[in-house]
């Protein structure tokens, strides 16, 4: 398969090893990746070749035999363990625990953004900031999964 590897410093396309899947995987065909901050200073501190990137969506292409729930071909979108990585391949073998069903109505594009700087956002608006139902609230100047994760924390 295609991968982005990030080794001294630098990002390579190359081809790799497809994964295989764990007893509690989900495998995921990636259709989009999305592109944080961390994945910049893997690619600065990483000594060996690793494939980069933590959230990713995509289809359900098979499962381990432990895991319950998801099917091939359901659009689901996941956050990837930052010490396993991954999600700039094609494919990549995610705990079936951290995936989650894509929201209707959100392309892969959009579903790709959801687990960590979506994540990172409602934490900083709900779990942080107090933001209850019916409550308003300005966001100005947002800027990324960066800006997000700055806010969410004290």
């Amino acid at each position: 398969m295609k991968a982005i590897l990030a080794e001294h410093g630098q990002l390579w396309y190359r081809d790799t090893p497809a994964p295989t899947v764990g007893p509690a995987d989900v495998l995921i065909h990636v259709h989009a990746a999305g592109v944080n901050p961390d994945d910049l200073t893997l690619a600065e501190a990483a000594a060996l070749p690793r494939i980069a990137g933590q959230e990713v969506a995509g289809l359900v292409a098979g499962t381990g035999p432990q895991v319950r729930g998801w099917h091939v071909g359901d659009a689901v979108c996941a956050l990837i363990c930052p010490s396993v990585l991954g999600a700039f391949a094609e494919w990549v073998c995610v705990l079936a625990s951290a995936v989650a069903a894509l929201p209707a109505g959100l392309s892969f594009s959009e579903g790709a953004t959801l687990p960590l700087a979506g994540l990172w956002a409602w934490q900083g608006l709900f779990t942080q900031g107090g933001l209850r139902s019916g409550q308003r609230v300005l966001v100005h100047g947002a800027a990324g999964a960066w800006a997000a994760w700055r806010c969410s924390w004290p």
